[in-house]
């Protein structure tokens, strides 16, 4: 089945934000509350109002560990941090000890060449497969041109003919988005360039703003290898979607962040699980969930982590959730207008 641009919410769009001009976005935000010295003490709760979830926040506790900790689930693009942690959510990322993701930006400088370019440069090309699975070969002639028209200017074609499907896939999704909030913004897009509404691009950089450890939950190599493990066959068709049928995937691309932005867990789920079979979430979300689990358990048993990974590894049996409940974690989502606890002014 196709990948399609839903995997935008699956694999971690930190490969590709790097290649798309790295930290050159929209200026760094603290927003309210960038004082991480202040403490707060939470207001007497309001049964109902404070209970309703106003983002994608859970709460870890229990199982040994020192502290709470909490986990974000992410929308890699479309969708900025104060829209996805308003405050006064945004109070547990600030008065966190570390941040925990998915991969740490800074590691794709030896697979992602600088230079200013908006796309996977040439450093990300080299892949040993045979000519019969080159893109000019194994596309339709007229949707290798499309892919040459949206993207040669920015990537030469030798090289271009020999990345990855799955990866000009999630680039070009990442384009449909750019297209999408241009459209709504009343702006002509800009050929080939994509979102700048980079949560986790965000979240990382408040982290090294504010001086925080960044704690990957895998290296670039791996979620990279996760990603061409996929059927080649499964990735030209999301390829061939993304170029083919433009304007569905733009409409896809506003159905995912309008899921995202409904906070409701069946309406998101059946929209990621809907053209997934057993074998890609198997590659893409189950096996990442459990390795995970090496570098994440260390930092959930310290405390005080604040933890942001895509959406999709949240929801459902086999999450990184349900991982944390099977080991003793106690797990409890986050309401609306809940803040940290109270803790000594002294930071461990």
């Amino acid at each position: 089945m196709s990948i399609t641009m839903r995997l935008l919410l699956v694999l971690s769009c930190s490969l590709f934000l790097v290649a798309c001009g790295g930290g050159g976005g929209a200026p760094l935000r603290v927003g309210v509350g960038g004082d991480v010295t202040r403490q707060h003490r939470a207001p007497d709760p309001d049964p109902v109002a404070d209970a309703t979830p106003r983002a994608w926040l859970w709460e870890i506790s229990g199982g040994g560990s020192l502290a709470p900790s909490y986990v974000l689930g992410t929308m890699h693009l479309g969708v900025t941090r104060r829209r996805a942690l308003p405050p006064p959510l945004d109070e547990f990322l600030q008065q966190s000890r570390v941040v925990v993701m998915e991969i740490d930006p800074r590691e794709l400088d030896r697979m992602f060449a600088g230079e200013g370019a908006a796309a996977p440069t040439s450093s990300a090309a080299p892949r040993r497969v045979s000519r019969r699975e080159w893109l000019d070969r194994a596309l339709p002639p007229a949707t290798w041109q499309l892919l040459v028209d949206e993207l040669g200017a920015r990537v030469a074609p030798d090289v271009l003919r020999r990345m990855p499907p799955g990866l000009l896939s999630l680039y070009l999704s990442q384009v449909r988005m750019a297209e999408v909030e241009a459209l709504e913004e009343g702006r002509t897009p800009v050929r080939g360039a994509a979102s700048t509404a980079r949560l986790d691009q965000s979240i990382f950089e408040w982290a090294v703003a504010m001086g925080r450890p960044v704690i990957p939950l895998e290296t670039p190599e791996q979620a990279l290898d996760a990603l061409e493990r996929v059927s080649h066959g499964s990735a030209l068709d999301g390829l061939r979607e993304v170029l083919e049928r433009a304007d569905d995937a733009r409409a896809e691309q506003a159905r995912l962040r309008e899921a995202y932005l409904s906070l409701d867990d069946a309406r998101t789920r059946a929209l990621l699980d809907e053209e997934m079979d057993a074998e890609t979430r198997e590659i893409l979300l189950l096996a990442r969930n459990r390795a995970w689990m090496e570098n994440l358990i260390p930092q959930i048993e310290e405390g005080r982590a604040f933890v942001a990974v895509g959406l999709a590894h949240l929801l459902g049996e086999q999450s990184v959730l349900s991982m944390l409940e099977a080991r003793g974690f106690q797990v409890r989502r986050v309401g609306g207008r809940e803040r940290p606890p109270q803790r000594e002014h002294a930071r461990r």
